[in-house]
Protein backbone atom coordinates (compact mmCIF):
# COMPACT_ATOMS: atom_id res chain seq x y z
CA UNK A 1 0.00 0.00 0.00
CA UNK A 2 1.45 3.63 -0.96
CA UNK A 3 2.20 5.32 2.04
CA UNK A 4 3.89 9.01 2.42
CA UNK A 5 6.99 9.12 4.27
CA UNK A 6 6.83 10.90 7.48
CA UNK A 7 9.25 13.89 6.76
CA UNK A 8 6.03 15.01 4.45
CA UNK A 9 3.79 15.35 8.20
CA UNK A 10 4.06 18.42 9.81
CA UNK A 11 3.53 17.42 12.86
CA UNK A 12 6.72 15.04 12.95
CA UNK A 13 8.45 18.91 13.21
CA UNK A 14 9.16 21.41 15.69
CA UNK A 15 10.46 24.99 14.64
CA UNK A 16 13.91 26.64 16.07
CA UNK A 17 14.87 29.63 16.68
CA UNK A 18 17.56 30.67 14.32
CA UNK A 19 19.06 32.73 16.54
CA UNK A 20 19.36 30.02 19.27
CA UNK A 21 18.83 26.39 18.19
CA UNK A 22 18.23 25.54 21.90
CA UNK A 23 14.86 26.79 21.50
CA UNK A 24 12.29 24.53 20.21
CA UNK A 25 8.85 26.37 19.51
CA UNK A 26 5.64 25.11 19.61
CA UNK A 27 3.14 25.88 16.50
CA UNK A 28 -0.39 25.36 15.14
CA UNK A 29 1.34 26.76 11.91
CA UNK A 30 3.68 28.38 10.31
CA UNK A 31 4.48 30.11 7.16
CA UNK A 32 7.50 31.80 5.11
CA UNK A 33 7.18 33.90 2.14
CA UNK A 34 9.23 35.11 -0.43
CA UNK A 35 8.33 38.24 -1.83
CA UNK A 36 9.84 40.00 -4.85
CA UNK A 37 7.99 43.48 -6.50
CA UNK A 38 7.69 42.72 -9.62
CA UNK A 39 5.09 44.55 -12.06
CA UNK A 40 4.64 45.55 -15.81
CA UNK A 41 5.39 48.42 -17.35
CA UNK A 42 3.62 50.08 -20.19
CA UNK A 43 6.10 51.86 -22.84
CA UNK A 44 5.28 52.82 -26.18
CA UNK A 45 7.32 50.14 -26.96
CA UNK A 46 6.06 48.53 -30.66
CA UNK A 47 3.73 46.16 -28.68
CA UNK A 48 0.88 46.37 -26.25
CA UNK A 49 1.85 43.59 -24.37
CA UNK A 50 4.29 43.00 -21.66
CA UNK A 51 7.75 43.82 -22.55
CA UNK A 52 9.27 45.55 -19.44
CA UNK A 53 8.54 44.51 -16.08
CA UNK A 54 9.60 46.65 -12.77
CA UNK A 55 11.22 44.40 -10.35
CA UNK A 56 12.33 46.19 -7.07
CA UNK A 57 13.73 44.59 -3.82
CA UNK A 58 13.18 41.71 -2.19
CA UNK A 59 12.39 40.27 1.74
CA UNK A 60 11.01 37.14 3.41
CA UNK A 61 7.55 37.61 5.47
CA UNK A 62 6.38 34.91 8.61
CA UNK A 63 2.88 34.32 9.82
CA UNK A 64 2.92 32.32 12.91
CA UNK A 65 -0.39 31.60 14.62
CA UNK A 66 -0.96 29.39 17.76
CA UNK A 67 -2.50 29.00 20.90
CA UNK A 68 -0.61 29.55 23.84
CA UNK A 69 0.68 26.71 26.08
CA UNK A 70 1.09 25.53 29.71
CA UNK A 71 4.23 23.34 29.26
CA UNK A 72 5.53 20.84 32.09
CA UNK A 73 8.63 20.10 31.31
CA UNK A 74 9.79 23.47 29.23
CA UNK A 75 13.58 22.33 28.87
CA UNK A 76 12.51 18.56 27.68
CA UNK A 77 15.26 17.04 24.99
CA UNK A 78 14.13 17.79 21.19
CA UNK A 79 16.80 15.78 19.23
CA UNK A 80 19.47 19.49 19.60
CA UNK A 81 21.90 18.27 17.31
CA UNK A 82 23.98 21.44 19.23
CA UNK A 83 22.55 21.21 23.03
CA UNK A 84 20.87 18.94 25.41
CA UNK A 85 19.80 21.69 27.07
CA UNK A 86 16.65 22.72 25.10
CA UNK A 87 14.02 24.82 25.84
CA UNK A 88 10.32 24.14 25.01
CA UNK A 89 8.56 27.56 24.77
CA UNK A 90 4.95 28.36 23.25
CA UNK A 91 3.89 31.63 20.93
CA UNK A 92 3.46 33.73 23.95
CA UNK A 93 6.90 34.04 24.82
CA UNK A 94 8.09 34.32 21.56
CA UNK A 95 5.83 37.72 20.87
CA UNK A 96 6.63 39.35 24.33
CA UNK A 97 10.62 38.90 23.55
CA UNK A 98 9.84 40.21 20.32
CA UNK A 99 8.26 43.09 21.17
CA UNK A 100 10.67 43.74 23.64
CA UNK A 101 13.36 43.53 20.58
CA UNK A 102 10.84 47.08 19.31
CA UNK A 103 11.39 48.84 22.28
CA UNK A 104 15.01 48.33 22.40
CA UNK A 105 17.53 50.93 20.66
CA UNK A 106 19.93 48.81 18.35
CA UNK A 107 23.49 50.15 18.48
CA UNK A 108 25.91 49.16 15.41
CA UNK A 109 27.55 46.79 17.54
CA UNK A 110 25.02 45.19 19.32
CA UNK A 111 22.25 44.53 17.00
CA UNK A 112 20.92 41.13 18.10
CA UNK A 113 17.35 40.16 18.38
CA UNK A 114 15.26 39.20 20.91
CA UNK A 115 18.05 39.93 23.39
CA UNK A 116 20.38 38.27 21.83
CA UNK A 117 24.33 39.43 20.89
CA UNK A 118 24.94 39.66 17.20
CA UNK A 119 24.38 35.99 15.44
CA UNK A 120 27.43 34.05 13.20
CA UNK A 121 28.09 36.11 9.82
CA UNK A 122 24.90 35.05 7.44
CA UNK A 123 22.47 34.31 10.02
CA UNK A 124 18.99 36.11 9.47
CA UNK A 125 17.27 38.52 11.69
CA UNK A 126 13.32 38.93 11.72
CA UNK A 127 11.77 41.69 12.55
CA UNK A 128 7.96 41.51 14.00
CA UNK A 129 5.47 43.38 12.02
CA UNK A 130 2.58 42.64 13.92
CA UNK A 131 1.25 40.57 17.32
CA UNK A 132 -2.33 39.73 17.93
CA UNK A 133 -3.66 37.78 21.33
CA UNK A 134 -7.70 36.78 21.22
CA UNK A 135 -8.56 36.03 24.61
CA UNK A 136 -11.95 33.69 25.13
CA UNK A 137 -13.32 31.14 27.19
CA UNK A 138 -11.83 28.62 24.98
CA UNK A 139 -8.42 30.20 25.48
CA UNK A 140 -5.60 32.42 24.57
CA UNK A 141 -4.83 32.30 20.69
CA UNK A 142 -1.35 34.25 19.51
CA UNK A 143 -0.80 35.19 15.71
CA UNK A 144 2.65 37.13 14.80
CA UNK A 145 4.47 38.51 11.27
CA UNK A 146 7.62 38.65 11.48
CA UNK A 147 9.69 40.51 8.13
CA UNK A 148 12.98 39.95 7.55
CA UNK A 149 15.97 40.19 4.54
CA UNK A 150 16.63 36.47 4.57
CA UNK A 151 14.81 33.30 4.50
CA UNK A 152 14.76 30.79 7.39
CA UNK A 153 14.13 32.71 10.66
CA UNK A 154 12.54 29.71 12.10
CA UNK A 155 14.28 26.24 11.18
CA UNK A 156 12.03 23.06 10.81
CA UNK A 157 13.40 20.23 12.18
CA UNK A 158 12.27 16.85 11.72
CA UNK A 159 12.56 15.58 15.72
CA UNK A 160 10.78 12.10 14.69
CA UNK A 161 9.04 11.75 18.40
CA UNK A 162 12.46 12.05 20.03
CA UNK A 163 10.77 14.70 22.45
CA UNK A 164 10.46 14.75 26.26
CA UNK A 165 7.52 17.60 27.34
CA UNK A 166 4.00 17.45 28.10
CA UNK A 167 1.44 20.52 27.70
CA UNK A 168 -1.99 21.70 27.61
CA UNK A 169 -3.53 24.49 25.91
CA UNK A 170 -3.44 27.96 28.07
CA UNK A 171 -7.18 28.48 29.16
CA UNK A 172 -9.69 31.33 30.91
CA UNK A 173 -8.78 30.01 34.36
CA UNK A 174 -4.30 30.28 32.97
CA UNK A 175 -4.81 34.28 32.96
CA UNK A 176 -4.38 37.20 34.94
CA UNK A 177 -5.60 40.68 33.81
CA UNK A 178 -4.41 44.37 34.64
CA UNK A 179 -7.02 46.20 32.68
CA UNK A 180 -8.66 48.81 35.66
CA UNK A 181 -7.01 51.26 37.78
CA UNK A 182 -7.26 48.84 40.92
CA UNK A 183 -5.32 45.18 39.97
CA UNK A 184 -8.33 43.13 38.30
CA UNK A 185 -10.14 41.22 40.74
CA UNK A 186 -13.49 40.62 39.18
CA UNK A 187 -15.54 43.32 40.09
CA UNK A 188 -16.34 43.33 36.16
CA UNK A 189 -16.04 40.01 34.78
CA UNK A 190 -14.15 39.67 31.28
CA UNK A 191 -16.04 37.76 28.47
CA UNK A 192 -13.36 38.53 26.23
CA UNK A 193 -10.24 40.73 25.14
CA UNK A 194 -8.17 41.68 21.80
CA UNK A 195 -4.98 42.92 21.52
CA UNK A 196 -3.24 44.10 19.02
CA UNK A 197 0.21 45.58 18.36
CA UNK A 198 1.78 47.04 15.75
CA UNK A 199 5.66 47.41 14.85
CA UNK A 200 6.52 50.15 11.94
CA UNK A 201 9.42 48.50 10.40
CA UNK A 202 10.49 50.33 6.99
CA UNK A 203 12.25 49.29 4.01
CA UNK A 204 14.94 51.32 2.92
CA UNK A 205 16.68 50.29 0.09
CA UNK A 206 19.99 52.51 -0.69
CA UNK A 207 21.39 53.05 -3.56
CA UNK A 208 24.80 50.70 -4.62
CA UNK A 209 23.81 47.98 -1.81
CA UNK A 210 21.87 44.87 -2.61
CA UNK A 211 18.26 43.84 -3.67
CA UNK A 212 17.33 43.22 0.02
CA UNK A 213 16.41 46.08 2.14
CA UNK A 214 17.62 47.66 5.26
CA UNK A 215 14.85 47.66 7.89
CA UNK A 216 14.00 50.49 10.27
CA UNK A 217 12.03 50.18 13.39
CA UNK A 218 10.37 53.46 13.38
CA UNK A 219 7.92 52.79 15.51
CA UNK A 220 5.03 50.73 17.92
CA UNK A 221 1.79 51.05 19.62
CA UNK A 222 -1.18 49.28 21.29
CA UNK A 223 -4.69 49.14 20.61
CA UNK A 224 -7.27 46.34 21.73
CA UNK A 225 -10.74 45.92 22.79
CA UNK A 226 -12.16 44.10 26.35
CA UNK A 227 -15.71 42.88 26.42
CA UNK A 228 -17.45 43.24 30.15
CA UNK A 229 -20.40 41.22 31.54
CA UNK A 230 -22.82 43.86 32.74
CA UNK A 231 -26.24 44.22 34.15
CA UNK A 232 -28.01 47.64 32.90
CA UNK A 233 -27.82 48.54 36.49
CA UNK A 234 -23.84 47.33 36.38
CA UNK A 235 -23.60 49.76 33.61
CA UNK A 236 -23.65 53.27 35.92
CA UNK A 237 -21.04 51.50 38.13
CA UNK A 238 -18.68 50.80 35.09
CA UNK A 239 -18.97 54.51 34.12
CA UNK A 240 -17.22 55.49 38.02
CA UNK A 241 -14.59 52.35 38.01
CA UNK A 242 -11.19 52.59 37.81
CA UNK A 243 -10.82 55.07 40.98
CA UNK A 244 -13.92 57.31 39.90
CA UNK A 245 -12.43 58.14 36.52
CA UNK A 246 -14.91 55.26 34.35
CA UNK A 247 -13.58 53.43 31.55
CA UNK A 248 -14.07 56.31 29.09
CA UNK A 249 -13.06 59.71 30.95
CA UNK A 250 -13.64 62.94 28.97
CA UNK A 251 -11.27 65.69 28.57
CA UNK A 252 -11.46 68.91 30.63
CA UNK A 253 -8.99 72.09 30.40
CA UNK A 254 -5.29 71.31 31.40
CA UNK A 255 -6.12 67.52 32.40
CA UNK A 256 -5.31 64.28 30.39
CA UNK A 257 -8.38 61.93 30.61
CA UNK A 258 -7.32 58.55 30.76
CA UNK A 259 -7.35 55.38 32.87
CA UNK A 260 -4.17 55.24 34.48
CA UNK A 261 -2.56 52.15 36.55
CA UNK A 262 -2.66 52.74 40.14
CA UNK A 263 0.76 53.23 41.81
CA UNK A 264 -0.72 51.27 44.94
CA UNK A 265 0.12 47.87 43.48
CA UNK A 266 3.64 46.55 42.46
CA UNK A 267 2.79 45.90 38.60
CA UNK A 268 1.92 49.64 38.31
CA UNK A 269 0.51 48.82 34.49
CA UNK A 270 -1.61 47.00 32.70
CA UNK A 271 -0.60 43.66 31.24
CA UNK A 272 -1.41 40.04 30.46
CA UNK A 273 -0.38 37.53 32.57
CA UNK A 274 -0.15 33.61 31.50
CA UNK A 275 0.50 30.84 34.12
CA UNK A 276 0.69 31.11 38.07
CA UNK A 277 2.24 33.22 40.84
CA UNK A 278 5.60 31.13 40.58
CA UNK A 279 5.86 30.66 36.50
CA UNK A 280 4.01 33.97 35.00
CA UNK A 281 4.80 34.65 31.16
CA UNK A 282 3.84 38.57 30.77
CA UNK A 283 2.73 41.29 28.49
CA UNK A 284 2.24 44.55 29.42
CA UNK A 285 0.70 47.26 27.37
CA UNK A 286 1.45 50.43 29.09
CA UNK A 287 0.53 52.80 32.35
CA UNK A 288 -2.22 54.18 30.68
CA UNK A 289 -4.71 54.32 28.13
CA UNK A 290 -7.23 56.23 26.31
CA UNK A 291 -10.51 54.49 25.13
CA UNK A 292 -12.01 55.89 22.18
CA UNK A 293 -15.34 53.35 21.64
CA UNK A 294 -17.76 52.26 24.63
CA UNK A 295 -20.62 50.01 23.20
CA UNK A 296 -23.29 48.61 25.23
CA UNK A 297 -25.71 45.58 23.63
CA UNK A 298 -28.26 43.13 24.36
CA UNK A 299 -29.82 40.54 22.30
CA UNK A 300 -32.53 38.01 22.54
CA UNK A 301 -31.07 34.96 23.80
CA UNK A 302 -27.38 36.62 24.55
CA UNK A 303 -25.24 38.09 27.79
CA UNK A 304 -25.66 42.08 28.68
CA UNK A 305 -22.34 43.07 27.81
CA UNK A 306 -20.53 46.35 27.31
CA UNK A 307 -17.15 46.78 25.04
CA UNK A 308 -14.09 48.95 25.66
CA UNK A 309 -12.04 50.14 22.44
CA UNK A 310 -8.45 51.75 23.43
CA UNK A 311 -5.23 52.87 22.06
CA UNK A 312 -2.72 52.02 25.42
CA UNK A 313 0.34 54.60 26.19
CA UNK A 314 2.94 51.71 25.48
CA UNK A 315 6.14 53.29 25.32
CA UNK A 316 9.96 53.10 26.68
CA UNK A 317 8.35 53.40 30.41
CA UNK A 318 7.17 50.42 30.08
CA UNK A 319 9.02 47.04 29.44
CA UNK A 320 6.87 44.87 27.57
CA UNK A 321 8.24 41.62 29.38
CA UNK A 322 10.72 41.15 32.18
CA UNK A 323 14.54 41.11 30.54
CA UNK A 324 15.26 38.14 32.46
CA UNK A 325 12.07 35.83 31.12
CA UNK A 326 13.68 34.63 27.88
CA UNK A 327 11.37 32.30 25.40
Amino acid sequence: MPVLPSEYISSWYILRNVLDPSIAYIFESWSEDQIQDASPKPLIQGDIGTRVMDIGGMYWRYEVESPALIIEDPMGSCANPVTNNTKVSSVFGLLAFALRTAQTPIGTTSSGILGSPLPAVGAPLYILENGRIRMSEQGVNVGMTFVSDSRGAFLPDYVAGNVTYAARTARFYDVALHISANYFSGEFQVVDMDVNFQVQASQNYLIGTSQYPYFAIDGYKCSGSVTFLLTPIQFEAFLTATSGVGFMPGQTSGVLGAVKSSTAYRAKQFEIKIGNSSNWDVIRFGRAYVANNLTRSMSAGSLTTATVNFEAFLNSSTPVTDEDRRP
